[in-house]
């Protein structure tokens, strides 16, 4: 996920070790389905999620048994407002086991749209 980032423009060479480090200071997963991995600090050259519903959950940390959605946040520096409105949607898909489960379901890309905006 990291690599199309990077391949697409959105962030630099130094995406994924950042987001490695971050991961290592304290895992990303919000709870036993779902995960954010991010970097340290806002270095995108612009605001974008990455989103990747896994057929089978995979192990995240120690910490986390599992995790089947995750969201990799590419943060442009000083992008509050466009992240003011993503974080409202991650608390929503955090506190709501059957989004979170309707997502895992989804099987095309406009249908996984079609479930966040119902979300919104």
């Amino acid at each position: 996920m990291c690599d199309q980032l990077v391949r697409e423009g959105v962030a630099d060479e130094g995406f994924l070790a950042s987001t490695l480090e971050r991961e290592r200071v304290a895992d990303t997963s919000l709870n036993e389905v779902f995960a954010i991995p991010h970097t340290m600090r806002p270095d995108a050259r612009r605001t974008m999620v990455s989103a990747a519903i896994l057929k089978r959950p995979v192990r995240w940390s120690e910490r986390c048994d599992t995790v089947q959605i995750v969201f990799l946040l590419a943060v442009r520096p000083g992008d509050r407002v466009e992240m003011e409105h993503l974080y409202d949607l991650l608390v929503r898909i955090v506190e709501d086991h059957h989004l979170q489960q309707e997502l895992i379901g989804v099987a095309s890309y406009a249908q996984f749209l079609e479930v966040l905006s119902g979300a919104v």
